[in-house]
């Protein structure tokens, strides 16, 4: 009769989690925490409520710059970066032989780090840094842990929610400063890509005097100036004009310039700013604007004409075809001179724009236009609407016929 031994599995699947419990625990240590930049991020933005309209009566109570502006809500989270060095620790039994020698060996190293030493004090502390490693890690492995390589991690974390309120520009509007009386005359104005429209009384006006319309008779009627959207009316504000504001609008708007005979026959024009603050919109952008819209020659400022010659040196060069190169040629010289001059004391300030042959040094045209309280930004709205009707009665032999 033969005995039979059974063998229960339970110490088998005892040496089997043993050894996945070795090889899969982990523990993460952090050795430094690195602080990094704080960052605001934009995860969402959002309309809130209807869109507004907004008008700044200018300094000189002849005209309104109004503003059209979607209310928003910008979504933002503040978010802190950071690096964080790390190592991390699993036990591994079949680390002890390797730990058992080398834990002792390291004795050796500190013996003989201390006999011969660096001169170089930097050398010498890396050379002991790199022993204190090695002794932790070895000694680390005779008790069955391993350590791994450093390894660095970034970490971005949010720590801050909230809600900024903002607002950006509205295009698709309309401004229309209207009278209604024995007829209605109404003068449009679309807004521009800045969600801006300046208006003047001068054009209502010059509109008035086109329909026949008596000065005498318009505070008799009703003056609004209204904001649109699409169909929809946005605010209205009610205009008090008396007969005598009208004719001074008018006159007002007439610019005061040399007879047609003083101007150059082809004028060509350079911009040129002194004791100008910082304003928008930039007058300098604004007048090179509405003197390009008018088919007049502007030439380039000082600021640009590095690149026109870097640009005439390259066509020298052979690196483009010779059809297509454009020659050293000789540049055009600037006839009339637009002087953007900013003045400021204790009392006012204002800016204006001077036009002045370069030839005979003869002053041209001239506006002036003092600020109001709010600062530049509404004299600059003046000023742009001014020297528009400026250019606009410069003698015919001064605008180029092709355009």
């Amino acid at each position: 009769m033969h005995q039979v031994w059974h063998f229960t599995p339970a110490p088998y699947y005892l040496l089997l989690g043993w050894l996945l419990f070795n090889q899969t625990s982990c523990l993460t240590v952090t050795d430094r925490v690195i602080p990094g930049p704080t960052l605001r991020q934009e995860s969402a933005v959002t309309s809130q409520g209807a869109p507004e309209a907004h008008h700044l009566i200018h300094p000189d109570h002849q005209g309104w710059t109004v503003s059209l502006t979607q209310p928003l809500h910008r979504h933002v989270e503040i978010v802190r970066s950071e690096r964080k060095e790390q190592h991390s620790y699993y036990p591994n039994p079949f680390a002890i032989p390797a730990g058992m020698f080398a834990c002792p060996s390291s004795v050796w190293g500190w013996f003989w780090s201390v006999v011969a030493a660096i001169p170089d004090p930097t050398r010498q502390l890396e050379q002991r840094k790199a022993l204190v490693d090695f002794t932790f890690t070895s000694c680390l492995m005779a008790l069955s842990i391993v350590r791994t390589d450093q390894k660095v991690k970034d970490v971005e974390t949010a720590v801050e929610h909230k809600l900024e309120p903002d607002s950006r520009p509205l295009t698709e509007g309309l401004i229309t400063l209207s009278w209604q009386g024995t007829r209605e005359v109404s003068v449009p104005y679309p807004v521009t890509a800045e969600g801006r429209a300046i208006v003047r009384l001068s054009h209502l006006a010059t509109a008035l005097q086109q329909h026949e319309v008596s000065f005498t008779t318009v505070p008799r009627g009703r003056i609004e100036l209204v904001a649109w959207h699409h169909d929809q009316v946005l605010h209205r504000w009610p205009v008090e004009v008396t007969a005598e504001q009208l004719e001074a609008a008018v006159q007002m708007e007439t610019p005061v310039m040399a007879p047609r005979s003083r101007w150059p026959r082809s004028p060509v024009f350079k911009i040129a700013t002194e004791s100008l603050p910082a304003a928008r919109p930039d007058p300098v952008s604004t007048v090179q604007d509405l003197l390009v819209q008018q088919g007049l020659t502007v030439v380039a400022s000082e600021a640009q004409q590095p690149l026109v010659l870097r640009a005439l040196e390259q066509n020298l060069t052979g690196l483009v075809e010779d059809d297509l190169a454009i020659g050293p040629g000789h540049w055009r010289a600037a006839t009339v001179l637009v002087l953007i001059t900013g003045s400021s004391d204790a009392n006012q300030s204002g800016v204006s724009v001077s036009c002045i042959n370069v030839q005979t040094r003869e002053l041209l045209a001239r506006l002036d236009v003092t600020a109001g309280p709010e600062g530049f930004s509404g004299a600059m709205d003046v000023l742009a609407i001014r020297f528009q009707n400026l250019l606009r009665h410069l003698p015919n032999h001064a605008i180029p016929s092709g355009r």
